[in-house]
């Protein structure tokens, strides 16, 4: 089965984690282009993966939820791509890939760009939606192999403030313990940041790839939504924005995500003291003023 690189035009959501990638994810669910038999949430990690094939046999939780548990279509997608996984067995076997894994061409000459395109194509029918929209905010570090593997794809790139950010990460790990990625140093916070900034300023010069700031989606939901619309030519529905989620009204990890689209006051004082936002702030000045944020701390 061959996907063409044009035949899909997803769109992906990226961003820092704790950036409102999910509040906005849930909102295009609601769009009849997007809309789903029933909400998912969930993120494919697709684009991070080295050597998806080989993954993909082990039927991974993140791909197949992402197909909503579609048994049928996934094992289609499996058959679709025993070419490349064949490929991909014969090339470790050789050991050759210590060599190569970290080159930026090893992740196209395990041929994933194909196998990603037939993912997608099995995910929209399992899915049951007019288009693709996905959502895992790490891939804005990958954002080489989206641009490659589909050129007329949307990519949404989410911001905000980095103290809001740690905050929030702070907040998240209060209700939910048990997940590790949460627990991360303010340094390597600060370290990540920065990185994945890079990352945002190479995104901004791209016609592909329009940036939203959290904090004025949530203020101003329509003004942003309707250049959000506009940017991956999809009609604006000013009531997708007002509407609740029932579905996550028992989400207590994070209660938020359950209500309309509203300004949420920043309370960061709740979680970080004067010393540790200002550790923040001074080592990434540079972004902040990049991105028009200014001091947390003027008002307090």
């Amino acid at each position: 089965m061959f996907v063409s690189r044009t035949e899909l035009k997803p769109v992906f959501i990226v961003g820092t984690p704790r950036s409102g990638t999910t509040l906005l994810y849930r909102t295009l669910l609601k769009h009849p282009s997007f809309k789903l038999p029933q909400l998912c949430l969930e993120e494919t990690k697709i684009f991070m993966k080295p050597e998806i094939s080989l993954i993909s046999k082990q039927k991974p939780a993140s791909l197949f939820n992402y197909m909503l548990q579609d048994d049928e279509r996934y094992q289609e997608f499996l058959n679709s791509i025993k070419p490349e996984y064949t490929w991909q067995k014969i090339f470790f076997k050789t050991g050759f890939d210590r060599f190569f894994s970290e080159k930026p061409a090893f992740w196209f000459f395990l041929l994933n760009k194909r196998i990603v395109r037939k993912f997608f194509f099995y995910a929209k029918q399992a899915r049951g939606c007019n288009r693709i929209v996905e959502k895992t905010p790490r891939h804005i570090l990958k954002f080489n192999r989206i641009q490659s593997t589909f050129p007329n794809s949307k990519i949404i790139v989410t911001l905000r403030h980095p103290v809001d950010v740690f905050s929030s990460y702070k907040k998240r790990k209060q209700r939910d313990p048990d997940s590790n990625w949460l627990s991360i140093s303010i340094t390597d916070f600060i370290k990540r940041y920065r990185k994945m900034s890079t990352y945002v300023l190479e995104l901004s010069d791209s016609e592909n790839a329009i940036c939203v700031k959290y904090e004025d989606f949530v203020k101003n939901p329509e003004k942003e939504f309707r250049q959000i619309c506009n940017h991956i030519n999809e009609p604006f529905i000013s009531d997708l924005l007002y509407e609740g989620e029932k579905s996550l009204n028992d989400y207590k990890i994070d209660p938020l995500l359950s209500k309309p689209i509203s300004p949420r006051a920043e309370n960061w004082s709740d979680y970080l003291n004067g010393d540790q936002v200002s550790l923040i702030e001074n080592n990434l000045q540079h972004e902040m003023e990049k991105f028009g944020y200014t001091s947390r701390l003027i008002d307090v």
